[in-house]
């Protein structure tokens, strides 16, 4: 649901919804930890960072390197 998460993200972003993407992130980081996605946590606190400081410029880069491990993140059995 991560991957589906992005275009929600992107479209906030656009929208220069940051109180939205924040909650958002905050939640993907609670949650990614405990289903050992230790490096997704980070990056979603990247985001939520960016977010609360309301710089647009950071928050586009730390969404492209959430979509960068979504593409690659390997789920295994």
């Amino acid at each position: 649901s991560r991957k589906r998460d992005l275009t929600v993200l992107k479209d906030a972003l656009t929208r220069k919804d940051f109180e939205f993407i924040s909650r958002l992130c905050h939640k993907t980081k609670g949650t990614a930890g405990g289903y050992g996605f230790t490096e997704l946590g980070v990056l979603a606190r990247s985001l939520e960072t960016a977010a609360k400081s309301e710089d647009p410029g950071a928050a586009e880069s730390a969404l492209e390197a959430i979509e960068r491990y979504l593409s690659n993140v390997e789920i295994g059995n």
